[in-house]
């Protein structure tokens, strides 16, 4: 019991044939218990797994940065054809105050609308994107609309963490979707 450690012994046997006569042999071990590891060591060894695990993370997502942002762009690309059938080529314009402004392919503003127009240069419809809180988060939407018949003429779902089979069929209920197809949003004289 010196230094608070406790001696534990226990005995051991072994059995061995030697010339083919049995031998026994007993032996005492004495096993004293591992020393602790300090703490000042584990905390050491976390943080320096920490710091690694960190410094990786911040590689892998700078590395990953450019090809998501290149995804996302192509997808919304995708999703603007998608909602405006017919459009083979399309503008983007900011909305501000006053009107609408051009946009170049690589400028940012908040409020967009996405024009699409047929291989004759006509205007098909204004892809229109919309936002609102669901249960889990913020659900992103792409709306086509069709400014002469004043319907809308597309609809794809953008972004959703919603309950899988439950929430999630805002994007996959063919009957949910099909309440868009053509959807009257006439404004009433004088708005």
């Amino acid at each position: 019991h010196q230094f608070g450690h406790a001696a534990q012994a226990f005995r051991m046997e072994t059995r061995g044939k030697e010339s083919g006569e049995g031998i026994m042999t007993t032996s005492t071990v004495a096993m004293m218990p591992a020393s602790r590891p300090s703490s000042i060591r584990m905390i050491a060894t976390m943080g320096i797994v920490a710091t690694i695990s960190g410094v990786l993370l911040v590689l892998v997502y700078q590395g990953t940065f450019d090809i998501i942002e290149a995804n996302k762009r192509q997808a919304l690309e995708d999703a603007v054809f998608t909602v405006l059938p017919g459009a083979v080529d399309r503008a983007t314009f900011a909305v501000e105050a006053d009107g609408f402004k051009h946009l170049s392919e690589d400028a940012k503003a908040n409020d967009v609308v996405y024009a699409g127009y047929n291989e004759s240069g006509d205007l098909v419809g204004v892809a229109i994107m919309a936002a609102g809180q669901g249960y889990q988060d913020i659900i992103q939407i792409l709306v086509g609309y069709d400014p002469a018949a004043q319907k809308i003429i597309g609809y794809k779902l953008l972004a959703s963490k919603e309950t899988p089979g439950l929430g999630d069929r805002i994007g996959k209920d063919p009957d949910f979707l099909k309440a868009f197809d053509g959807l009257d949003v006439a404004l009433l004289p004088g708005s």
